[in-house]
C-alpha cells in the first residue's frame, strides 16, 4: 500500500513539474535578419533568422525582440496569448527594426487575441495595407480579433490605386493603438471600421495622396475613416499637411476628402454593428489638410458621436460639416479658424437632429466666396456660448444662443483660454485645450508638448525616400519638412504662437 502511495505521489510530482516545466515563467527570444540562423536557439546570442520560426516556439507571456535591420518577411502573428500573459514582439530599439513589404501587410494579425507589437517600422510598396488587424467576414462574429496593443509603431502606405488603407483595423474589439504615425498614399490612411471599444491615443496621420484608378477615382477618401464603429475613443491625434487628391503636383482625380470621416451603413457580412454611434474624440489637432476637417456623414442616421477640445485650422474646406443622418452630435470647447468655412449642420429632410455647438471659437472661415461661422437648422441645433466672428454670415439659418458672446474673449493662447485643465469647465472657458494629455477620455495635469517621439516621426515623415515615394516633392512638398523645426513649435508657430 505505501509503495503505491509513493508511486502515486511521485507521478503527481513528475506530472506538475512538466506542467510547470512548459507553462513556466515568460520567456525572452530574438530575431535577427543579418546575423539569425533558426538552427539557433533563440537565445539572445544565438537568435532566429526568421519570425516562421518564432511562431513554433512562443507561447503566452513570452516576448520576441526583433533586432535592428531591415526584414522583408511580414510579420504575420498566427499566435494567441491569454489574459495577463500577452505575447509580445518588440523591436530592441524603436524604430530600427523595419518589415518592408511588397503588395502584401507588412504587419497582419487575423482573429487572435492578446498581442502587443511595439517599436516597429512597417513599410509596404503597391496595393496592399501596411497594417492589418481584423478577420473574416461575418455573420459568425464569434471569433473577432481582441485585445491588440499596437505602440510606438510607424506605417508608410504606397496603395496609389486600389481600395485601401495605410492602417486598416477591423472587426475586432478592445483594441489599443497609441504613439503610432501613419502617413503614405492610400485611398484612406487609418480605416477603422466594424470595431467595438477601440482606443486610437496620441497618433499622427498625414494623407500623401490617391489616384483610384483601379478602383473608382471619384470617390471620397479620408485621413482617419471611422466606420460603423462603436464605443470607441480618440485622442491626442494630429491630422496634418494633407494634399490634394491624386498623387504629387499634379492632381489627376477627385471626390471629397476630410481628415475625420465618420461614416456607417447596415452590417451584416462585413460588420457586426450598424452605422457609427458613441464614439468620442477628445484633444485633437486637425491643421493645414486639403478641403475639410470633420465631417459626418452615414448611409444610415449616425448616433451620438462627441467631439471636444478639438482644433480645426487653415483646412480648405468647411472645417465641420454634417451634412446627412446624423443625431445628437455634440461638439463643445472647439476651435474652428481660418478654414474654407465654418461648421455646418444639415436640416430635417436631411435626417440631421439633436447637434449640438457650445463653448466653442469660431474664427475667421473665410477662404469661400460666402463663408459661414454656423450654418444650421435651428430647430435641430442647440447652440450657446460660443464667439462666432470674422465670416460673411456670422450665423446662417439660426441665431445666437442667449448666452453668447458677441465681443471677444481674452485668448492667451490661440487654441482657448489659457487656464489650468483643471479650472477650465468652473472658469468658464471657451475654444479647445490641447496642452494637456487625455488619457480615457479625461483631461490630465500632464502637458503634451513636447509630442511624443517627434523627433522620430520627422525622420521618417520627412526623409527624402518619402517625399520621392509619395510623391510629395517640390511645391508638394509637407510645410513641416520644409521648416527646420520640431512638430511641437511647427504646430504652435502654425497657430500664431
Amino acid at each position: 500500500m505505501k509503495t503505491g502511495l509513493l508511486k502515486c505521489v511521485t507521478l503527481f510530482f513528475t506530472l506538475a513539474l512538466s506542467v510547470i516545466a512548459s507553462h513556466g515563467q515568460a520567456a525572452s527570444y530574438f530575431v535577427n535578419a543579418t546575423h539569425g540562423d533558426d538552427g539557433n536557439s533563440g537565445a539572445e546570442l544565438s537568435p532566429w533568422a526568421t519570425f516562421a520560426r518564432a511562431w513554433q516556439q512562443l507561447e503566452p507571456g513570452d516576448t520576441l525582440y526583433v533586432s535592428d535591420g531591415i526584414y522583408s518577411e511580414p510579420l504575420r502573428i498566427p499566435l494567441s496569448g491569454r489574459a495577463g500573459a500577452p505575447i509580445t514582439v518588440k523591436a530592441t530599439t524603436p524604430g530600427e527594426a523595419i518589415i518592408a513589404t511588397r503588395a502584401e501587410p507588412a504587419i497582419e494579425v487575423l482573429n487572435q487575441a492578446h498581442l502587443v507589437i511595439e517599436g516597429i517600422s512597417a513599410r509596404t510598396d503597391g496595393e496592399s495595407s501596411t497594417i492589418v488587424i481584423g478577420g473574416h467576414d461575418g455573420p459568425d462574429w464569434t471569433d473577432r480579433t481582441h485585445h491588440i496593443v499596437l505602440r510606438q509603431v510607424s506605417a508608410r502606405g504606397n496603395a496609389i490605386d486600389g481600395n485601401g488603407s495605410v492602417v486598416n483595423i477591423a472587426r475586432s474589439y478592445d483594441v489599443l493603438a497609441e504613439d503610432i504615425w501613419a502617413y503614405g498614399n492610400s485611398r484612406t490612411v487609418v480605416q477603422l471600421a466594424g470595431n467595438e471599444n477601440l482606443t486610437l491615443r496620441r497618433a499622427v496621420i498625414r494623407w500623401d495622396g490617391w489616384r483610384g484608378y483601379d478602383y473608382n477615382p471619384n470617390n471620397y477618401r479620408s485621413a482617419l475613416l471611422v466606420s460603423n464603429t462603436v464605443n470607441s475613443l480618440f485622442e491626442n491625434l494630429i491630422i496634418f499637411d494633407g494634399h490634394q487628391p491624386g498623387y504629387g503636383e499634379n492632381p489627376e482625380t477627385s471626390g471629397s476628402l476630410a481628415a475625420i470621416r465618420v461614416s456607417g451603413s447596415m452590417g451584416g457580412r462585413y460588420t457586426p454593428f450598424d452605422g457609427a454611434s458613441n464614439n468620442r474624440f477628445k484633444g485633437i489637432i486637425i491643421l493645414n489638410n486639403q478641403e475639410m476637417g470633420i465631417r459626418i456623414e452615414g448611409h444610415i442616421v449616425l448616433e451620438d458621436n462627441h467631439f471636444s477640445d478639438v482644433v480645426v485650422w487653415d483646412n480648405s474646406g468647411y472645417g465641420v460639416s454634417v451634412p446627412r443622418r446624423s443625431d445628437g452630435a455634440i461638439f463643445e470647447r472647439m476651435t474652428v479658424g481660418e478654414n474654407g468655412n465654418g461648421v455646418y449642420f444639415g436640416q430635417d429632410w436631411d435626417k440631421v437632429y439633436a447637434s449640438t455647438l457650445v463653448d466653442s471659437i469660431i474664427y475667421n472661415n473665410d477662404l469661400q466666396t460666402y463663408s459661414f461661422g454656423l450654418r444650421a437648422n435651428p430647430k435641430q441645433t442647440y447652440n450657446d456660448r460660443n464667439f462666432i466672428t470674422g465670416h460673411r454670415y456670422n450665423y446662417y439659418g439660426t441665431k445666437p444662443g442667449p448666452e453668447a458672446l458677441l465681443t471677444g474673449p481674452k485668448i492667451d493662447y490661440l487654441p482657448g483660454v489659457d487656464i489650468d485643465a483643471a479650472d477650465r469647465r468652473t472658469a468658464g472657458a471657451i475654444g479647445a485645450e490641447v496642452i494637456y494629455r487625455s488619457n480615457d477620455g479625461s483631461t490630465t495635469l500632464e502637458p503634451l508638448w513636447p509630442y511624443p517621439n517627434e523627433g522620430k516621426i520627422k525622420e521618417e515623415m520627412c526623409s527624402e525616400a518619402t517625399l520621392l515615394i509619395t510623391g510629395r516633392t517640390g511645391t508638394a512638398t509637407p510645410d513641416w519638412c520644409q521648416r527646420d523645426v520640431s512638430l511641437s513649435s511647427y504646430i504652435w508657430q502654425y497657430l500664431g504662437n
